[in-house]
């Protein structure tokens, strides 16, 4: 008897209507609808296929190594949402780094919640709960409120924006567990199956996102509302299915507990205690049920906020069946907008499930409205039927449209990072991410002006965001401006000690700067934070390099391939090493490797060039160098050593000027300076030799390090010989043989004391010695092909966001 009163109360199709007619609706009422719902759905995403990856797809998809392979199955145990994870995984497998794919799967989850929400309203409408009192338009209801839902603006951010992919997944798990309980109520065999359904979903959700711990109060309240009638008789006729929908809790526990928690939510947050907080979110639940904006003060927000609360409550106690609408509406956004504090406090994406209780108000309202109308106005029950048939088909078909011309629009802002990320900030001019978000776009667009200004606001907002103050020194570094640079990666520092971006960065400062030692101390700092910073590994790497320290250089290298094999720089890296131990075509091997999974990676180009110029092909090695360059214009080392295949050319006064570029960008790089104070005090052709600019060059290097370099002493003697200064030309030569013999360098220093002889003599020196001779005192210790440090630039594996 039970399972029959629960199927009527789930079915009740043939109910009479108000008209005291039955008008079931037939299956092609249901199969249109859901067609219609699956093609406007369509139509409005169709051109988010043309978007790309975005900020925190970077992160999440492009950059991500765990993505890379499907791995065991417990490995999904030990990041904070498995699901999400894993579908991504998936999307990786089956078509790399697509984007057509993530768009595709991102628009079926979508699709399937839509139809999960079509049957639930379809079937609730048609309870006896209800009375009949949307008989024969349930299908249309239904179908009318998932297609308004479907293509509403609101939800391009859980659609479009590949990574908040979890907000919509959660959704669907929401949905689909609430729908398969009402399919287990309708009784028959397959009764079980509906249950142990609704509990995977639900059990899916909780690994999804954390939106889904309210799902089983959710179903107990739809269940006392629409079914049993009652909390303790739907308890005490369905005790094993709560029970299980219960144990599915153990999963968040397990991920609050056993996990990481995720960055920027707790209530460890400094400066967003839970009250404040809480009081926070009045507002920012008044600005989604708006859609553009909400009160300007929280006592605004409290009264509508309280007063939709008491309704519900109000409802819920005299059982009112739209108060489980309220109730919704509230339980969804309950993890986001309670008492947890979350350093973004409103994002659009969090209304995705809420915003069904909305469309579902309205569109069951609007019908109650429009028939009690026709009713007044209209006698004929027939023409009173085509009436409302033709205008709430206008209605419908007219509400829609305009939403989907919307979404189509919001869905050309994510085509451009700045686009979205402007409008956002306009929308909330309080929201210091999307602040960052917003210059780390116009970042990756070369304005570097507009997006140290936008840094800066998010800082005006947020004086201690640490991602803000790393990513204004990145882009401060851009400008040439160091010190400016280093004070904001300190500051981001002090605020995050943790912030591996601003450790790594400080490291590509500082070896910039020739100060290797503090540089290789930062990386291993970032490594220690997050020992699976590939860029920070790769850094270390180079800077040991420089330092001559192959063989832990390689290791660092070697642990970079194992994490992230599909990465050029790693390739490059592990090349640099094999070049600077003489290994000649195994670097090559390496650098080809790296073209082949990047043919554009300037590095590599660089690399096959150096392996060309140290076995005597300098013409090859030329246009390798030229080709790096051209792909970008940003390595010193490739102007190093593109000087060096010019000059044994022949090719003296574009040899300078490249110089002259390699030491703009690594000002403190000694091997740069050295070669640059040498051509110009010694070059052969007198329309290339400037000893003036040689001392100049030589004197701007760190006294110390001036003091303690042989060779860059030894080519200051030559600018000053050059100049007729000789003998100050023949002190400083003095000097670097001295120099030269305390560190058993005795050839280099013989050969510097036959200089000087020169210079006592009142003769400078000119360099006419072969092009070999002249590779050989030029590059003695090869600097890096790759070894150009970069800072890291954007939150996550760059460096922000959610």
């Amino acid at each position: 008897m039970a399972g029959g009163t629960d199927k009527l109360a789930a079915g009740g199709a043939g109910q009479p209507n108000a008209d005291g007619q039955a008008r079931a609706a037939g299956p092609w009422a249901i199969w249109g609808s859901v067609g219609i719902v699956v093609a406007v759905a369509l139509a409005a995403y169709l051109n988010s296929f043309r978007g790309q990856f975005i900020f925190d797809d970077h992160r999440s998809i492009v950059e991500s190594p765990r993505i890379r392979r499907l791995g065991p199955p417990w490995k999904y145990f030990t990041v904070n949402r498995p699901v999400v994870e894993l579908s991504l995984a998936l999307n990786y497998r089956l078509g790399g780094l697509d984007v057509r794919g993530y768009h595709a799967v991102n628009l079926a989850v979508h699709l399937a919640a839509a139809l999960a929400l079509f049957g639930i309203v379809r079937r609730t409408l048609g309870s006896r709960r209800l009375g009949g009192r949307f008989a024969g338009a349930e299908p249309y209801l239904a179908g009318a409120a998932a297609a308004i839902w479907a293509v509403h603006p609101l939800n391009t951010q859980a659609v479009t924006y590949i990574v908040q992919r979890a907000e919509s997944l959660a959704g669907m798990f929401y949905l689909l567990s609430l729908y398969c309980t009402i399919r287990g109520t309708e009784g028959g065999r397959s009764r079980r199956r509906w249950f142990a359904a609704a509990v995977a979903a639900c059990a899916l959700g909780m690994g999804t996102k954390e939106i889904v711990v309210t799902a089983p109060l959710a179903v107990l309240l739809y269940d006392a509302t629409f079914l049993a009638g009652s909390l303790r008789r739907a308890l005490r006729k369905r005790r094993g299915l709560y029970t299980a929908l219960a144990a599915t809790w153990l999963i968040i526990v397990y991920r609050l507990v056993v996990l990481p928690a995720p960055k920027g939510a707790g209530f460890g947050l400094k400066d967003l205690g839970p009250w404040r907080y809480a009081l926070t979110q009045l507002g920012v639940i008044t600005h989604y049920l708006r859609l553009a904006g909400g009160f300007r003060d929280v006592l605004g927000g409290a009264a509508v906020v309280g007063t939709l609360l008491g309704l519900t409550a109000w409802a819920l106690f005299r059982r009112r069946a739209w108060g489980f609408l309220g109730a919704w509406f509230f339980l969804v956004l309950a993890p986001s907008s309670s008492i947890m504090p979350i350093a973004d406090v409103a994002f659009e994406h969090r209304m995705y499930l809420s915003l069904a209780a909305v469309v579902v108000a309205v569109v069951a309202g609007a019908y109650l409205l429009g028939r009690v109308v026709l009713r007044r106005v209209v006698a004929t029950a027939s023409v009173r039927r085509w009436l409302g048939v033709f205008a709430g088909g206008s209605a419908v078909l007219a509400v829609t449209t305009a939403l989907g011309i919307a979404t189509v629009r919001r869905n050309r802002d994510y085509r451009s990072e700045i686009a979205m990320w402007r409008d956002t900030a306009a929308k909330q001019p309080g929201n210091f991410r999307a602040q960052m978000n917003w210059g780390l776009a116009l970042k990756r667009s070369g304005r570097i002006d507009e997006a140290i200004e936008r840094y800066r606001e998010a800082l005006k907002i947020k004086p201690d965001y640490a991602q803000a103050h790393c990513n204004l020194g990145a882009a401060l570094i851009l400008n040439g401006e160091l010190e400016a640079a280093v004070r904001e990666f300190s500051l981001a520092v002090k605020c995050d000690p943790q912030l591996t971006d601003a450790h790594n960065n400080l490291g590509a400062v500082r070896a910039g700067q020739g100060r290797i030692d503090e540089a290789i101390e930062h990386y291993r700092r970032a490594l220690r934070t997050n020992p699976s910073a590939i860029q920070a590994r790769c850094n270390l790497g180079e800077a040991l390099i420089r330092k001559g320290q192959y063989a832990q250089a390689l290791e660092q290298f070697k642990v970079a391939l194992r994490l992230r094999p599909d990465v050029p720089a790693v390739h490059c890296g592990l090349g640099s090493v094999l070049v600077h131990q003489g290994q000649w075509d195994a670097a090559a091997r390496w650098f080809r490797r790296a073209l082949r999974l990047n043919p554009r990676h300037a590095k590599a180009h660089a690399g096959l060039g150096t392996v060309a110029l140290r076995t005597g092909n300098a013409l090859q090695a030329r246009e390798h160098f030229v080709r790096a360059l051209r792909l970008d214009g940003s390595l010193p080392d490739a102007y190093y050593h593109l000087a060096v295949a010019l000059g044994v050319r022949g090719q003296y006064r574009p040899a300078v000027k490249a110089l002259r570029r390699a030491l703009r960008l690594r000002p403190g790089d000694l091997h740069i300076r050295r070669a640059l104070v040498w051509l110009l005090a010694t070059c052969p052709l007198p329309t290339v030799r400037d000893g003036r600019e040689a001392v100049r060059v030589a004197q701007r290097a760190r006294l110390d390090e001036l003091n303690k370099d042989a060779k860059l002493l030894d080519a200051l003697a030559a600018g000053y010989a050059e100049q007729g200064r000789f003998d100050e030309a023949v002190r400083k030569a003095e000097l670097a043989a001295a120099v030269a013999a305390r560190r058993g360098r005795m050839a280099l220093a013989r050969e510097i004391r036959e200089r000087a002889k020169r210079y006592r003599a009142g003769r400078p020196y000119r360099d006419f010695r072969p092009a070999p001779a002249r590779i050989a005192y030029l590059l003695p210790e090869l600097a890096s092909p790759v070894a150009s440090s970069r800072p890291a630039s954007a939150e996550g594996a760059r460096g922000p966001a959610r």
